[in-house]
C-alpha cells in the first residue's frame, strides 16, 4: 500500500491531522556506534559529494537573531504547507529538539552534506540546551517555535495557547533567536489557534511528506517514504531524537542531491512565496 501524508479531515472549520508525533525517551547506547559510523562515513562523503549540493553559508545569518527594536517584523503568511512547485527545492524539518543525545550527530550529518534544515524546537528543551540552539544557528539552519511544553493545543483555552507560544518564544530569545515560524504539536489546529499564531507574528508551517519516523518503522522505510513522496517544494516532517532518522539521513541527503534537489530552510521558502497569503491548501 503506498505511503501518504497524514489523513486530513475538516470539521466546523477545524483542520485536524491524525498522526501525532511522539516525544522520545533518551537515546540508547548504540548511538555511540552510530557516531563512529558517521565519523568514518565523513571521509567517503567528502570525496563523493555530488556537485549539485549547495554550499554552506560562511557565517551565521543575521536574520536568525533578534532585530533592532525599530526594524519592522518580516511579512508572514497565515500558513505554509509547501514551497514553490516550479523550483527543485526541499525543506527538511526536524521537530521536538534540541535533543542532547542526537542533535549534534544530526547537525554533523547536515554539515557533511552541506544541507540546511529547519528545526521546530520545544521551549523547555531550549532552556536546558541553549548551546545546541546556537549550534543550529551557527550552521545556517532556521529555527521554529514548537510550543513551550509540546502541549496539544486544541483542548486548551485561548490564553493557554498564547502562553505555550510565548513560552517557547521567550526561551528562543534568551538564545538570541527570533523566529516567524510555528508548528503545532501533531500538526493539529483550528481557526482559533491559527488566529492566535498569526496575531503573534508567526506563520503556521505544516508539511507534505510524513514518513512516520516517530513510529520507528526502520531506517530503510523512512528513506523510501521520503524519496518516493518528495517533489518540488516539498516540506518533509522528521524528528530530532529518532535514531532511525539519523541512519536514514545519509541516503536521503545523497539521493536528493543526485536528483538535483536543493535543501533549503522554510524561511527561504517563505521569502519566495512573498508573504501575505495561504500556500498549499
Amino acid at each position: 500500500m503506498p505511503h501518504t501524508s497524514p489523513y486530513r479531515r475538516r470539521s466546523r472549520g477545524a483542520f485536524l491531522l491524525v498522526a501525532e508525533p511522539a516525544r522520545y525517551p533518551a537515546a540508547r547506547p548504540r548511538l555511540l556506534m552510530l557516531a563512529l559510523l558517521l565519523a568514518s562515513l565523513g571521509l567517503a562523503v567528502a570525496a563523493g559529494q555530488p556537485r549539485s549540493a549547495p554550499a554552506a553559508p560562511a557565517s551565521v545569518p543575521t536574520s536568525a537573531f533578534s532585530p533592532p527594536a525599530d526594524v519592522a517584523a518580516p511579512p508572514i503568511m497565515r500558513k505554509l504547507v509547501r514551497g514553490d512547485v516550479s523550483r527543485p527545492e526541499v525543506a527538511l524539518t526536524f521537530d521536538d529538539g534540541p535533543n542532547p543525545a542526537t542533535t549534534r550527530l544530526l547537525l554533523a550529518l547536515l554539515r557533511m552534506y552541506r544541507a540546511r534544515a529547519t528545526f521546530f524546537l520545544i521551549g523547555d528543551s531550549v532552556r536546558q540546551r541553549p548551546e545546541l540552539v546556537r549550534a543550529m544557528v551557527a550552521d545556517g539552519h532556521a529555527i521554529g517555535n514548537h510550543t513551550a511544553r509540546h502541549a496539544r493545543l486544541l483542548p486548551l483555552e485561548t490564553e493557554q495557547v498564547r502562553e505555550e507560544i510565548a513560552g517557547c518564544d521567550a526561551a528562543l530569545r534568551r538564545c538570541g533567536v527570533v523566529t516567524r515560524l510555528f508548528r503545532p504539536p501533531g500538526g493539529r489546529y483550528d481557526d482559533r489557534i491559527l488566529d492566535v499564531v498569526n496575531a503573534a507574528g508567526l506563520t503556521l508551517v505544516q508539511w507534505t511528506v510524513n514518513p512516520g519516523d516517530y513510529t520507528r518503522p526502520g531506517a530503510d522505510v523512512i528513506a523510501d517514504r521520503v524519496l518516493d513522496q518528495t517533489t518540488n517544494g516539498s516540506i518533509v516532517l522528521l524528528h530530532d531524537g529518532c535514531e532511525q532518522t539519523l541512519t536514514a539521513l545519509p541516503r536521503i541527503l545523497h539521493t536528493l542531491a543526485e536528483r538535483g534537489y536543493r535543501c533549503v530552510t522554510v524561511d527561504e521558502m517563505l521569502e519566495r512565496a512573498g508573504g501575505g497569503a495561504d500556500r498549499g491548501w
